[in-house]
């Protein structure tokens, strides 16, 4: 597994190396425009190739995604140096909010257990998750550039838990709502999902718009045809990350 120092120097060699090769390419190209012998347009060739084949190395270090504890993974990347964080963690899975069957059954416990709150899973099961999340917050702020942004998946039971411990170590500016359309729900749909929203910049890079976002389809209101069958239960569209992306960046 490669480590995000080794990855950076690895990134920061090819980038010499392509700006030199850019460089030989821009010469015989000035070359082969004083002469059109056989041996000139070979070395322009040659050149070429090596500036082609020196970029898709490149672009292969730049895209990477190491499977490593995100704690850990974290720890080795330098101060300040990320300008956007679009994460979409697991919804408490298996930590706490148990939903549907599984929760009709607890609710059903409640007279057993004689003080309101139900046999398991219940927000206050989630402080178990609050020095994860501290640690976590707290790496955020470090690598987050000063003009840096972040966008943070949740939903109506998570937020509660994250914006308490969110705010003591980023600047939260705040709650965007996806409203997605139509979805499955018991009593009422869930029509809706949330992302907590914040940058130590003073404003967006491009305007943003109304913090409820709803001309980007899920993918049970059509997101298939751009993006494809779905590959993940909780996959977002791709065109609500290059959203963020787009706004927060340049």
């Amino acid at each position: 597994m490669m480590t995000v120092s080794r990855l950076k120097a690895q990134r920061k060699q090819l980038e010499c190396k392509l700006a030199e090769a850019q460089q030989n390419l821009i010469h015989c190209e000035e070359e082969f425009a004083k002469s059109d012998e056989f041996n000139v347009y070979v070395m322009l060739m040659e050149a070429k190739d090596v500036v082609n084949s020196l970029y898709w190395q490149l672009k292969s270090v730049i895209h990477y995604i190491d499977n490593i504890d995100c704690l850990e993974g974290l720890k080795e990347i330098p101060d300040k140096s990320v300008d956007l964080i679009v994460t979409d963690p697991p919804y408490f899975i298996n930590m706490g909010h148990g939903g549907g069957a599984e929760n009709m059954r607890n609710q059903r416990r409640r007279d057993a257990v004689g003080n309101g709150l139900m046999a398991n899973r219940t927000f206050n099961d989630l402080a178990i998750c609050a020095p994860f999340y501290k640690e976590l917050f707290r790496e955020w702020a470090r690598i987050l550039k000063d003009d840096g942004h972040f966008y943070y998946f949740t939903d109506w039971k998570g937020y509660a838990f994250y914006y308490p411990i969110m705010q003591q170590f980023l600047p939260v500016r705040n709650l965007l709502v996806w409203d997605k359309g139509g979805a499955p729900g018991s009593y009422y749909t869930y029509a809706h999902e949330l992302v907590i929203f914040g940058a130590y910049a003073p404003k967006l890079r491009h305007a943003g718009g109304s913090n409820v976002i709803r001309d980007i389809k899920a993918f049970s209101g059509g997101a298939k045809k751009t993006n494809g069958e779905k590959v993940h239960p909780t996959q977002k569209p791709w065109e609500l990350i290059a959203k963020f992306i787009e706004d927060s960046t340049e």
